[in-house]
C-alpha cells in the first residue's frame, strides 16, 4: 500500500457483475470499479496484483483460493502470500450456478457488514451461504495473521 488509506475503493474483479460498481458508488464507494471500466479484462489474476497494491484497490472476487489462504485450498501460492500490508479482500464465495442477484445479495451483505467508512487493511472479508439458516454468513480475518 502506498500509505494511509483513508476510504476503501472496490476493484470487482471481471467474475462478478459489472452492476457491483453502481451498488458499491450508491454506497459512497464513489472510486470503486470494475476491471471492465480500466480496460482489464482477460488478464490473469497474477497480472492484476501490480495494479490492486500499487493503486490500494480493495479486491472483490468469487474464486478467493488463488488470492488468499483458506483452510482446504488446493492454492500452492496464493496471491497474496508473502504481502505484508494490502487494502484488503472481499470474497463472494456464491455457489457455480449463482446469477446476478446473487452477486448483488451476496455484495449487498459484504457492504451491510462492513459498513461506511471503513478500513479493510489487511482484512480478508468471506461471505458464504449458511446451509443451517438459509441466510448469508458473513466473517472476517486478518491476512496475513499475527504481521507475517
Amino acid at each position: 500500500m502506498k500509505g494511509h488509506q483513508t476510504l476503501v475503493k472496490f476493484l470487482i474483479d471481471e467474475c462478478l457483475t459489472k452492476e457491483l460498481e453502481a451498488l458499491a458508488v450508491e454506497r459512497l464507494y464513489v472510486e470503486s470499479r470494475h476491471l471492465k471500466h480500466l480496460n482489464r479484462l482477460g488478464r490473469q489474476d497474477f497480472n492484476l496484483m501490480r495494479t490492486i497494491l500499487s493503486d490500494d484497490w480493495t479486491l472483490v472476487t468469487r474464486n478467493t483460493r488463488d488470492f488468499v489462504s483458506e483452510p482446504g485450498s488446493l492454492s500452492t501460492k496464493p496471491l497474496y502470500a508473502g504481502v505484508e500490508i494490502h487494502a484488503g479482500v472481499v470474497a463472494l464465495n456464491m455457489p457455480p450456478e449463482s446469477r446476478l442477484n446473487d452477486h448483488i445479495e451476496y455484495f449487498k451483505a459484504a457492504l451491510d457488514f462492513i459498513g461506511y467508512p471503513q478500513q479493510l487493511t489487511n482484512q480478508i472479508v468471506v461471505v458464504d451461504p449458511n446451509g443451517v439458516s438459509g441466510k448469508l454468513r458473513v466473517r472476517q480475518r486478518t491476512q496475513p495473521e499475527n504481521g507475517a
